[in-house]
């Protein structure tokens, strides 16, 4: 029965796949990749630094959500998308990037709070040197620090 497990919490990982798709969701919704756009699993592996299996995943996951497009022997292509759709995405990522801030700011530890301080300013530098991908990953990684420790 559920009462004789152990009570100890559930740990998830952190997957690359998670973080390959989170990287194309934000190069999706920003418009950096286009409707229509063709998603190479090998190109985007290479500029990931990653193998083609996480690239995969995440288009697989991405596809789930209706982000792209999968075709039998022609690969995967981002979704045609409205404006509308583009504003929900937002509004829903927003809200819960709120709830999940909310609730980590109770629970980060000085070294999290340091690092998210050292990560805002990268992410204002890369900004003002026009480097968007590196700020995008920089991004990733604040909210990364701040998923984890909202659980």
């Amino acid at each position: 029965m559920l009462a004789d497990l152990d009570a100890t919490p559930v740990v998830v990982q952190d997957k690359l796949a998670d973080r390959v798709a989170a990287w194309l969701r934000d190069a999706i919704i920003t418009g950096r990749l286009r409707s229509g756009e063709n998603l190479r699993l090998v190109a985007l592996a290479e500029r990931l630094g990653v193998s083609t299996t996480p690239v995969r995943e995440a288009l697989l996951f991405l596809q789930k959500e209706g982000l792209v497009v999968g075709e039998a022997r022609r690969g995967f292509s981002v979704a045609s998308l409205s404006r509308e759709d583009i504003s929900d995405l937002f509004v829903l990522h927003a809200f819960i990037a709120g709830v999940l801030a909310e609730r980590a700011a109770t629970l980060l530890d000085d070294t999290e709070l340091r690092s998210l301080a050292a990560l805002n300013s990268a992410i204002k530098r890369s900004v003002r040197d026009g480097d968007h991908d590196r700020a995008a990953e920089l991004k990733q990684e604040f909210h990364r620090i701040i998923n984890k420790a909202a659980g």
